[in-house]
């Protein structure tokens, strides 16, 4: 590790302060995502990984300054969609009362920490982490790796409405919600966003 990325890390807020009045200073938009095992280099002895991410606030400093914060959750997928919606939840209040314009993005991964996770759990962490109110996420970023790929995709597939085997195959458009299926667009950074 170079020393410079160590201070960065030791450091999360500041330089995430600095990365986004930089690309602002330059008409970009500042996207931020913490990842949790910032914890034991930021804030050693901090107890849980989840448990330091919450009570360090990492969401709402990396949200203060930022367009969009990527709460980087998907660890908690393997414990239940109740363990991810609630920390996904608690993360999200925290961006949203550091900054209430910023928009707040979950993440998914269909191989969170290595292991794998169905598309049918993915989309029940989704759509308990999904809503209009501060707690909970505007949309996901997805994580995707070569050993999820396709599962990732049998996860979309599961909110496309153009697909025979979606749910909602003939509504043109809906939301994300219980019993509603949302719209497929493309999104800011050229990957997806369920359309809210």
């Amino acid at each position: 590790m170079e020393p410079d990325t160590l201070v960065e890390q030791q450091h999360p807020a500041l330089y995430e302060m600095r990365f986004c009045q930089l690309a602002h200073a330059h008409g970009l938009l500042c996207a931020t995502g913490p990842a949790r095992d910032l914890c034991p280099v930021a804030f050693p002895h901090s107890g849980s990984l989840d448990n330091c991410y919450l009570s360090h606030d990492l969401a709402g400093d990396a949200a203060r300054y930022a367009d969009y914060t990527d709460i980087q959750g998907q660890v908690n997928e393997l414990q239940g969609t109740s363990a991810y919606a609630a920390f996904i939840a608690s993360a999200a209040a925290q961006a949203k009362a550091a900054n209430p314009r910023n928009i707040t993005l979950g993440n998914l991964s269909a191989t969170p920490a290595g292991r794998s996770v169905s598309p049918s759990a993915m989309s029940a962490d989704a759509r308990a982490a999904f809503g209009a109110d501060a707690s909970h996420v505007a949309g996901f970023y997805l994580t995707i790796t070569n050993a999820g790929a396709a599962t990732t995709a049998q996860f979309l597939q599961l909110f496309n409405p153009n697909s025979a085997s979606a749910p909602c195959a003939t509504s043109p458009r809906a939301v994300l919600s219980p019993g509603r299926c949302p719209a497929i667009r493309p999104g800011p950074f050229d990957g997806w966003n369920l359309d809210a």
